[in-house]
């Protein structure tokens, strides 16, 4: 009875399997026949253009017979959906745009990026932005999400160890010699103040700390935009009760509890992931089974999707309106209607690298907007 939502979701996961490819290598081999067992067979790359076609067409195809959406507290959730389909294809379509696989800046492909986002912000209406940031990253797989378009969820007897693979010794984690998230100053530098201003501007080439932001280097990590204190454990972050202790005295003497140099299971940027952490009352420790989910898609991206086309196409409104609704949930200061051109381009794509960050999105942002020369050297 349910054949041809099961060939649809088949086909689901073909498309999706073939965009997670082009992203990565752009030109593949785009294969839709079956062969035998031991046969011999030459397959030569399909052009990236052709690649994304042929998704389209697939997704076209399948989205009436798959179900509107789940609910992220559906039994169902995380199997294909037509949000999850236009969701796709809103990020594919904003790739395509781009200048690694856009060299021309052809516009018509700016307008497909853009159609493909307002298609899915004026459909898909069941989806808003969820009231707390934090929160989205650490409750349980199966917790109501409005936010959460498409995710790997887990329980009890598929769960994973995320969160001790990443923390500190603190909690006999893995989070130093692991190779795990050691995170940079240079992202926390890229943290707004709390008035909206950027702790830093460049001139000339030179990074120099922004007069305008109230940014203090004796006290890098007061009054920032909150999302910081959320993502990031850094010198004095409380965090499960405990006091962290990254600082290392004038003669190099003696260190705090948390400094790499107390052991190599801590990051020697003397900096941790705090996102997708546990929250507070849930264990620390290699025996628990957690079961956060994993997010693909969340509206947010949706969101700073289509002010990237919008601004592409010189619709500068359109692209602060849809920043300041990310920027305002958390509290910050909305991007003013004095920030446009290339300033807004900066503050763009800083949003993007702050609101996504540790979600798979800053290394393919980088690529397509062919900017790795510069911000990597």
């Amino acid at each position: 009875d349910n054949k041809d939502l099961l060939v649809a979701e088949a086909r689901f996961l073909r498309g999706w399997i073939y965009f997670n490819m082009i992203e990565r290598f752009g030109d593949v081999p785009l294969v839709t026949e079956t062969y035998e067992l031991g046969s011999d067979h030459t397959f030569t790359s399909t052009p990236f253009d052709q690649v994304v076609a042929f998704i389209e067409t697939e997704f076209a195809a399948i989205m009436p017979t798959l179900p509107k959406y789940y609910s992220s507290a559906d039994s169902n959730f995380g199997r294909p959906t037509q949000a999850i389909c236009q969701a796709i294809l809103s990020r594919m379509h904003l790739y395509a745009a781009s200048p690694l696989f856009n060299p021309n800046n052809d516009k018509a492909k700016w307008e497909k990026a853009y159609k493909s986002s307002k298609t899915f912000i004026d459909t898909y209406t069941e989806y808003a932005l969820y009231n707390n940031y934090e929160a989205m990253f650490s409750e349980p797989s199966g917790t109501a999400n409005s936010e959460i378009i498409y995710a790997r969820t887990f329980n009890a007897s598929s769960s994973h160890q995320n969160p001790i693979n990443q923390i500190g010794r603190r909690w006999g984690g893995y989070g130093g010699w692991w190779g795990g998230c050691g995170l940079s100053m240079e992202l926390v530098d890229d943290y707004d103040m709390i008035n909206g201003e950027p702790a830093f501007i460049w001139e000339g080439g030179v990074k120099k700390i922004n007069p305008a932001s109230g940014y203090d280097p004796q006290n890098p990590f007061k009054d920032r935009d909150p999302r910081m204190d959320m993502c990031v454990i850094h010198e004095g972050s409380v965090f499960h009760g405990a006091t962290y202790e990254f600082w290392i005295a004038a003669d190099g003497e003696s260190w705090g509890y948390d400094n790499f140099r107390n052991s190599g299971d801590n990051p020697q940027s003397n900096l941790q992931l705090r996102k997708f952490m546990p929250p507070e009352g849930t264990p620390l420790n290699w025996q628990e089974k957690y079961v956060m989910p994993w997010i693909y898609f969340r509206l947010a991206e949706i969101y700073l999707n289509f002010a990237e086309a919008a601004f592409e196409l010189g619709k500068e409104d359109e692209c602060r309106e849809y920043v300041n609704k990310i920027r305002a949930r958390v509290g910050m200061p909305g991007l003013p209607a004095s920030v446009t051109g290339e300033t807004l381009r900066t503050r763009l794509y800083n949003e993007r690298r702050i609101e996504l960050v540790f979600e798979e999105h800053r290394y393919f942002d980088v690529r397509r907007w062919k900017i790795a020369e510069e911000v990597f050297n």
